[in-house]
């Protein structure tokens, strides 16, 4: 069972500057990607992370540093997470994700292979649909999930082109100052 909702937390949120473990799966249950993030904070929009550069993730293909600071926003009204990657291109990335939890103990999600991505000269691409593709059968998507997925991946490509709230550039200043502390 999936779900388009966005994020949900099971309880209180973490306090400002927790140490969280995000541990995203694929649909199927199987392990995606694993990091520590910095809980920034919550708005109307969502939950607020920092994954700082240097840190390790864990992914299927080994363990390496992130390239850059990463602004990531998980979005308390859709199955998505964008995510602002400061001097890096693309300079946005829109991970499409169900199921996702925030709580004390740590950030849990589900991706869904398909990916937005805004380069730094404002090209808005869909990208990884062959691998949702793919994965189709062997994870189990549901005939709702595999119809709605293309569709969500183009109304987010829609909103980064047109620069709607929360797809701007300009989006995570505000906790960028927050961040450094």
């Amino acid at each position: 069972m999936w779900s388009e909702r966005g994020a949900t937390s099971t309880a209180a949120p973490p306090l400002p500057g927790a140490e969280l473990m995000w541990a995203s799966r694929k649909f199927d249950g199987s392990p995606h990607r694993r990091t520590t993030v910095r809980y920034l904070g919550t708005d109307d929009a969502g939950w607020w992370l920092l994954l700082e550069q240097g840190t390790a993730v864990e992914s299927l293909s080994g363990c390496t540093p992130h390239p850059c600071d990463m602004i990531t926003l998980l979005a308390s009204d859709g199955p998505w997470h964008i995510s602002w990657l400061d001097g890096f291109d693309p300079a946005i990335y829109v991970d499409v994700a169900v199921d996702t939890v925030v709580d004390v103990g740590g950030i849990t999600s589900t991706d869904l292979d398909i990916d937005v991505v805004c380069s730094a000269d404002g090209t808005v691409q869909i990208v990884d649909s062959d691998e949702f593709a793919d994965n189709m059968i062997p994870m189990g998507y549901p005939s709702d999930l595999v119809a709605a997925v293309p569709l969500i991946a183009d109304d987010i490509a829609a909103k980064l082109i047109s620069h709607y709230p929360p797809f701007t550039e300009l989006a995570p200043d505000r906790w960028r100052g927050r961040a450094a502390r």
